[in-house]
Protein backbone atom coordinates (compact mmCIF):
# COMPACT_ATOMS: atom_id res chain seq x y z
CA UNK A 1 0.00 0.00 0.00
CA UNK A 2 2.71 2.27 1.05
CA UNK A 3 4.44 1.67 -2.43
CA UNK A 4 1.17 2.73 -3.90
CA UNK A 5 1.29 5.72 -2.16
CA UNK A 6 4.66 7.07 -3.19
CA UNK A 7 3.78 6.46 -7.47
CA UNK A 8 1.38 8.27 -7.03
CA UNK A 9 3.24 10.80 -5.15
CA UNK A 10 5.46 11.16 -8.62
CA UNK A 11 2.60 11.80 -10.70
CA UNK A 12 3.52 15.60 -10.06
CA UNK A 13 7.23 15.46 -11.15
CA UNK A 14 8.21 16.88 -14.13
CA UNK A 15 9.27 13.94 -16.07
CA UNK A 16 5.74 12.45 -15.37
CA UNK A 17 3.60 15.47 -16.45
CA UNK A 18 5.35 15.64 -20.07
CA UNK A 19 4.49 11.87 -20.45
CA UNK A 20 0.85 12.85 -19.38
CA UNK A 21 0.57 15.77 -21.56
CA UNK A 22 1.79 13.38 -24.55
CA UNK A 23 -1.30 11.36 -23.57
CA UNK A 24 -3.47 14.04 -23.56
CA UNK A 25 -2.24 15.32 -27.30
CA UNK A 26 -2.50 12.23 -28.45
CA UNK A 27 -6.20 11.99 -27.23
CA UNK A 28 -7.10 14.94 -28.85
CA UNK A 29 -5.77 13.64 -32.36
CA UNK A 30 -7.76 10.68 -32.47
CA UNK A 31 -11.14 10.80 -30.49
CA UNK A 32 -12.62 13.53 -32.83
CA UNK A 33 -16.61 13.91 -32.60
CA UNK A 34 -18.50 15.96 -35.33
CA UNK A 35 -19.82 19.61 -34.17
CA UNK A 36 -23.34 19.81 -34.53
CA UNK A 37 -25.10 23.19 -34.49
CA UNK A 38 -28.20 21.60 -32.25
CA UNK A 39 -26.00 20.41 -29.39
CA UNK A 40 -24.71 22.79 -26.69
CA UNK A 41 -21.41 22.86 -26.02
CA UNK A 42 -19.86 23.00 -22.44
CA UNK A 43 -17.05 22.28 -20.43
CA UNK A 44 -15.30 21.21 -17.27
CA UNK A 45 -12.31 21.20 -15.31
CA UNK A 46 -10.76 18.25 -13.82
CA UNK A 47 -8.68 20.07 -10.85
CA UNK A 48 -5.50 18.06 -10.10
CA UNK A 49 -4.49 19.24 -6.87
CA UNK A 50 -2.09 19.31 -3.75
CA UNK A 51 -3.18 18.13 0.08
CA UNK A 52 -1.04 17.24 2.76
CA UNK A 53 1.69 16.52 0.20
CA UNK A 54 -1.02 14.02 -1.72
CA UNK A 55 -1.74 14.43 -5.52
CA UNK A 56 -5.32 14.92 -5.49
CA UNK A 57 -8.65 15.35 -7.14
CA UNK A 58 -11.04 18.27 -6.23
CA UNK A 59 -14.74 17.80 -6.77
CA UNK A 60 -17.96 20.03 -5.71
CA UNK A 61 -20.80 18.82 -4.84
CA UNK A 62 -23.88 20.51 -6.61
CA UNK A 63 -26.29 22.47 -4.66
CA UNK A 64 -29.78 20.92 -3.68
CA UNK A 65 -31.32 24.33 -5.52
CA UNK A 66 -30.29 23.20 -8.73
CA UNK A 67 -32.50 21.68 -11.15
CA UNK A 68 -30.48 19.42 -13.19
CA UNK A 69 -27.90 16.72 -11.00
CA UNK A 70 -28.54 18.34 -7.82
CA UNK A 71 -26.62 17.42 -4.78
CA UNK A 72 -24.57 15.01 -6.89
CA UNK A 73 -20.63 15.05 -7.30
CA UNK A 74 -18.91 16.70 -10.49
CA UNK A 75 -15.99 18.66 -11.36
CA UNK A 76 -16.42 22.67 -12.14
CA UNK A 77 -17.58 23.46 -15.03
CA UNK A 78 -20.90 25.23 -17.61
CA UNK A 79 -21.64 26.20 -21.00
CA UNK A 80 -19.86 27.43 -23.53
CA UNK A 81 -19.99 31.43 -23.86
CA UNK A 82 -19.57 33.59 -27.13
CA UNK A 83 -16.92 35.20 -25.75
CA UNK A 84 -14.68 31.98 -24.44
CA UNK A 85 -13.20 30.90 -27.86
CA UNK A 86 -12.22 27.59 -26.81
CA UNK A 87 -13.35 24.86 -23.96
CA UNK A 88 -10.41 25.40 -22.18
CA UNK A 89 -11.54 29.20 -21.00
CA UNK A 90 -15.16 28.26 -20.41
CA UNK A 91 -13.74 25.44 -18.33
CA UNK A 92 -11.60 27.65 -16.57
CA UNK A 93 -14.04 31.07 -16.09
CA UNK A 94 -16.33 28.63 -14.70
CA UNK A 95 -14.09 26.99 -12.14
CA UNK A 96 -13.34 30.81 -11.17
CA UNK A 97 -16.88 31.37 -10.96
CA UNK A 98 -17.92 28.45 -8.64
CA UNK A 99 -14.70 28.24 -6.65
CA UNK A 100 -12.87 31.68 -7.08
CA UNK A 101 -9.45 29.92 -8.54
CA UNK A 102 -8.34 32.80 -10.61
CA UNK A 103 -7.63 30.76 -14.26
CA UNK A 104 -4.05 32.30 -13.90
CA UNK A 105 -3.09 29.83 -11.01
CA UNK A 106 -4.32 26.67 -13.12
CA UNK A 107 -1.47 24.75 -15.24
CA UNK A 108 -3.72 23.27 -17.90
CA UNK A 109 -2.18 19.88 -18.82
CA UNK A 110 -4.56 19.21 -21.98
CA UNK A 111 -7.70 17.83 -22.77
CA UNK A 112 -10.02 14.44 -22.95
CA UNK A 113 -11.88 13.74 -26.45
CA UNK A 114 -15.99 15.92 -26.26
CA UNK A 115 -18.45 13.44 -24.28
CA UNK A 116 -22.40 13.41 -25.41
CA UNK A 117 -24.30 15.05 -21.97
CA UNK A 118 -27.59 13.64 -20.57
CA UNK A 119 -30.09 13.14 -23.68
CA UNK A 120 -27.50 13.96 -26.22
CA UNK A 121 -28.38 17.58 -26.29
CA UNK A 122 -25.20 18.82 -25.03
CA UNK A 123 -21.29 17.83 -25.98
CA UNK A 124 -19.03 18.46 -22.62
CA UNK A 125 -15.21 18.41 -22.97
CA UNK A 126 -13.05 17.84 -20.02
CA UNK A 127 -9.91 19.72 -19.64
CA UNK A 128 -7.29 18.47 -16.92
CA UNK A 129 -5.32 21.14 -15.41
CA UNK A 130 -3.22 21.62 -12.13
CA UNK A 131 -3.75 24.07 -9.79
CA UNK A 132 -0.85 24.96 -8.31
CA UNK A 133 -1.45 26.62 -5.16
CA UNK A 134 -4.94 25.70 -3.38
CA UNK A 135 -5.82 27.50 -0.21
CA UNK A 136 -8.87 26.28 0.85
CA UNK A 137 -9.35 29.57 2.77
CA UNK A 138 -9.14 31.60 -0.06
CA UNK A 139 -12.29 29.87 -2.07
CA UNK A 140 -14.55 31.65 -3.20
CA UNK A 141 -17.95 29.18 -3.30
CA UNK A 142 -20.36 29.99 -4.67
CA UNK A 143 -23.46 28.46 -2.94
CA UNK A 144 -25.95 29.09 -5.48
CA UNK A 145 -24.35 26.48 -7.45
CA UNK A 146 -21.79 24.74 -5.01
CA UNK A 147 -22.61 22.27 -2.08
CA UNK A 148 -19.38 21.72 -0.78
CA UNK A 149 -16.32 21.14 -1.83
CA UNK A 150 -13.90 17.98 -1.27
CA UNK A 151 -10.85 16.59 -2.38
CA UNK A 152 -9.78 12.77 -2.50
CA UNK A 153 -5.67 11.60 -3.19
CA UNK A 154 -4.99 9.73 -6.36
CA UNK A 155 -4.14 6.57 -4.54
CA UNK A 156 -7.41 6.67 -2.84
CA UNK A 157 -9.09 6.95 -6.18
CA UNK A 158 -6.92 3.89 -7.49
CA UNK A 159 -7.35 1.68 -5.11
CA UNK A 160 -9.36 -1.75 -6.39
CA UNK A 161 -11.26 -1.38 -3.05
CA UNK A 162 -12.68 1.79 -3.78
CA UNK A 163 -13.95 1.39 -7.22
CA UNK A 164 -16.90 -0.19 -8.18
CA UNK A 165 -19.73 0.11 -11.40
CA UNK A 166 -23.36 1.61 -11.83
CA UNK A 167 -25.46 -0.13 -14.69
CA UNK A 168 -27.80 2.49 -16.44
CA UNK A 169 -30.55 1.14 -18.80
CA UNK A 170 -32.23 3.15 -21.93
CA UNK A 171 -35.15 2.18 -22.98
CA UNK A 172 -36.03 2.80 -26.95
CA UNK A 173 -32.69 3.02 -28.10
CA UNK A 174 -30.05 0.36 -29.21
CA UNK A 175 -28.41 0.02 -26.59
CA UNK A 176 -29.81 -0.90 -23.90
CA UNK A 177 -27.67 -0.75 -20.61
CA UNK A 178 -24.25 0.03 -19.96
CA UNK A 179 -21.59 0.19 -17.20
CA UNK A 180 -19.71 3.30 -15.78
CA UNK A 181 -16.87 3.37 -13.20
CA UNK A 182 -18.16 4.70 -9.65
CA UNK A 183 -16.00 5.45 -6.73
CA UNK A 184 -16.48 4.84 -2.75
CA UNK A 185 -15.05 5.61 0.28
CA UNK A 186 -15.02 9.51 0.36
CA UNK A 187 -17.85 11.51 1.62
CA UNK A 188 -19.54 10.92 -1.25
CA UNK A 189 -19.79 8.05 -3.76
CA UNK A 190 -18.59 9.36 -6.93
CA UNK A 191 -20.66 7.86 -10.41
CA UNK A 192 -22.11 8.81 -13.56
CA UNK A 193 -20.63 11.43 -15.79
CA UNK A 194 -17.82 12.26 -13.24
CA UNK A 195 -17.16 8.82 -12.28
CA UNK A 196 -16.51 7.81 -16.08
CA UNK A 197 -14.37 11.33 -16.62
CA UNK A 198 -12.45 10.38 -13.55
CA UNK A 199 -11.65 6.97 -14.75
CA UNK A 200 -10.29 8.50 -17.96
CA UNK A 201 -8.00 10.80 -16.01
CA UNK A 202 -6.40 8.06 -13.65
CA UNK A 203 -5.57 5.93 -16.71
CA UNK A 204 -3.65 8.95 -18.33
CA UNK A 205 -1.88 10.23 -15.42
CA UNK A 206 -0.65 6.69 -14.39
CA UNK A 207 -1.34 4.30 -16.69
CA UNK A 208 0.85 1.14 -14.89
CA UNK A 209 -0.22 2.31 -11.48
CA UNK A 210 -4.27 1.93 -12.27
CA UNK A 211 -4.48 -2.26 -10.87
CA UNK A 212 -8.50 -2.31 -12.34
CA UNK A 213 -9.26 -3.75 -16.06
CA UNK A 214 -9.99 -0.11 -17.87
CA UNK A 215 -12.90 -2.29 -20.15
CA UNK A 216 -15.62 -0.48 -18.97
CA UNK A 217 -14.14 2.69 -20.28
CA UNK A 218 -13.47 1.66 -23.56
CA UNK A 219 -16.64 -0.28 -23.76
CA UNK A 220 -18.31 3.00 -22.79
CA UNK A 221 -16.29 4.74 -25.02
CA UNK A 222 -17.75 3.16 -27.92
CA UNK A 223 -20.56 3.67 -26.60
CA UNK A 224 -20.26 7.43 -26.78
CA UNK A 225 -19.02 7.46 -30.43
CA UNK A 226 -22.40 5.48 -31.29
CA UNK A 227 -24.20 8.00 -29.70
CA UNK A 228 -23.00 10.88 -32.13
CA UNK A 229 -24.25 8.75 -35.07
CA UNK A 230 -28.14 8.80 -34.20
Amino acid sequence: MEEDKEHWRSVFEPANVQRVVARLAQTQREEQWPEEADRKCAAVLVPLVTVGGEPSVLFTLRSRELSHHRNQVSFPGGVVDDGDGTSTATALRETEEELGISPQSVEVWGRLHPLPGRGRSSIITPVVGRVRELDFTTLRVNPAEVEEVFTLPLHHLANPRHQGYTEFRMRGRSLTSYHSPAFRGGPHRIWGFTGFILDMVLLRLAPTAVKYSPIVSRTLTTTIARTFKH
